[in-house]
């Protein structure tokens, strides 16, 4: 099941990837596997990282963060903090404190988080995350 998606802003690597939730979801590293097709999925993984990697600007490398069970002891807004904090990368995720589906939580390389909006025009006809500054 997935658990939550997240726009990194610089391209981090598959091992990194891994060995950062393996450590946040206290899951052996060989449990968790990154792919960049669902069609690679091995189910038998606790956790499941599917990355997709756009062509150009910050914000552009993806990831979906699948786990099974479901994490009981971090919420999404935890869980995103912790991976900011582990691969030292500021990530955006979606703002489900709201119906707004250009609001979205950037998650410093501290774990602090802030609420911002994103561009409409680039998400919608370029499908690139562009923080609109205030």
């Amino acid at each position: 099941m997935i658990w939550f998606d997240a726009a990194l802003e610089e391209p981090v690597s598959a091992e990194a990837l891994r060995r950062s939730l393996s450590t946040m979801l206290d899951t052996g590293y060989d449990g968790v596997s990154v792919i960049d097709d669902i069609a690679q999925t091995r189910f038998e993984d606790p956790v499941t990282c599917l990355t997709d990697l756009r062509p150009r600007g910050s914000f552009s490398q993806v990831i979906s963060i699948y786990q099974e069970p479901m994490p009981t002891s971090l919420s999404i807004l935890d869980g995103a903090s912790r991976l900011a904090q582990l691969l030292q990368v500021r990530m955006l995720i979606a703002n489900d404190e709201t119906v707004d589906p250009y609001s979205f939580i950037l998650v410093s390389k501290a774990g602090a988080t802030a609420a911002v909006q994103i561009d409409m025009e680039a998400l919608d006809q370029h499908d690139r995350y562009v923080i609109v500054e205030p």
